[in-house]
Order: structure tokens, then sequence, then C-alpha cells
């Protein structure tokens, strides 16, 4: 049987700044190996996304524990979430749009090696050529000179997974990662996500089976917060 990466035992969470403490997971267990790769299938509003921030380490249980699975053993820490983690979603393209950054692609790929929104420090030759030959596998090199402002939901959100593959995660987590992609740009996007599926495990989220790639052989239900066989 393959390592654990992560562990979720009988986490529960509400979600920052909700007065109420009202818990929109419930009691998950869960243990998330490599190279199994899962989708997590349900309705708007039952909880995938936040399970997916919760594995990311954006959120923290109010009761149980989650722990991430290294070189070093088990760690507890979100900052351990972080490091061997990458996110693609809906929330993290919105706040791109909505900074309005002037950013060039090939900076928002650049971004993806310290997992920061802006390039703070110059790049390395290895980074700009690993930029350069994402770029050409998304067939995507006439956006490495345009700003983010000027791409249309489908161009950024490509970039945006090429830019988690550069970290090289040991987990990559996508939330309705084909929203807003035309044929052309899914057809790439699932056939990148493919070759790379070999060095990394996937979680994903997706309404319907059909949506997801063959290789993505798990399946995992959410309903209301709760984590199904």
């Amino acid at each position: 049987m393959s390592e654990i990466i992560v562990s979720i035992d009988d986490v529960s969470l509400f979600l920052p700044g909700d007065a109420s403490q009202k818990h929109v997971l419930h009691n998950i267990n869960w243990q998330v190996r490599r190279g199994a790769h899962c989708a997590l299938i349900g309705p708007n509003g039952s909880g995938k996304s936040t399970l997916l921030r919760l594995m990311r380490g954006e959120l923290w249980p109010a009761h149980g524990r989650i722990q991430w699975h290294g070189p070093d053993g088990p760690e507890d820490s979100p900052l351990a979430g972080r490091g061997m983690t990458s996110l693609v979603s809906p929330a993290q393209q919105e706040n791109y749009q909505r900074q309005a950054w002037d950013l060039t692609g090939r900076d928002l790929l650049l971004t993806g090696f310290e997992d920061t929104p802006l390039v703070y420090a110059d790049s390395t030759a290895y980074r700009r050529q690993a930029v350069e030959d994402m770029a050409a596998r998304l067939d995507a090199e006439g956006l490495l000179e345009r700003t983010v402002p000027t791409f249309s939901q489908g161009q950024l959100r490509l970039l945006l997974l090429g830019r988690a593959l550069l970290r090289a995660p040991t987990l990559l987590l996508l939330d309705e990662c084909d929203e807003g992609l035309d044929e052309r740009y899914r057809q790439i996007f699932f056939e990148t996500l493919g070759e790379y599926a070999s060095r990394c495990t996937v979680v994903m989220t997706a309404h319907r089976a059909a949506n997801i790639p063959d290789w993505c052989a798990g399946r995992r239900y959410v309903r209301n917060g709760r984590l199904l066989t």
C-alpha cells in the first residue's frame, strides 16, 4: 500500500469570521495516499472547496486533527500543508482578476516556484527556462508578455495550472479545474495534467463524474459537509 501524505482524523470546522461558528465540515476522516488520485463529487455548497482548503492548510479544524506526512515524518503545522501542496481554484483566479496586478504571464508562472502572489526576487536561468517550456506545453507562449488583466477566464485558468505544476507539489488540489475553459483549452489542460499525474497526487472537485479524466480513478462524495464513500 502506498504511503500516506495527508491524514484527516475526525475533523470538523467552521469558516473564519463566522460568529455563529456553524460547522461546514463534519467529522471528516480520510487518508490521502501517494499516487491515489481522487475526485470529490458533490453539488455546490456541499463542502468540496472547503475540504481542499483544509488540505492546503488554509483552514484549521475546530475539532479533530490533520497531519501532513513529509520526509521528516508527520507534521500538524499549516505551513507543512502549504509547503507540499498547490491549489488552483476559482477563488484564486478571482483574486488575481480583482487585484488587476500589472503582472505578465511570464511573471505569473514564475510565482509558482515560491508560491507567492507576486515575484519578489530575480529568477534563475533554470526557472526562466522551465517557464518557457511550460508555456510551450500549454500552447501559451503568446501570453508570456501580456498582462493578467488582459487574459480571458480560460487563459488565466490555464496559466494557473502551469504555475501550480512548476511548483512540483506532492499534492495538487484542483477546485472545479476546467471552469471557464473552452474545448481547446480544456484538452490542453487535461493532456498536460495527465502527463504530470505520475509526479504528484491529484485531488480534484467535480459536479459530475463525466468531467473526470480516466486516470483519476478514486471517487469520494461530499454531501452537506460530510465525506461519504
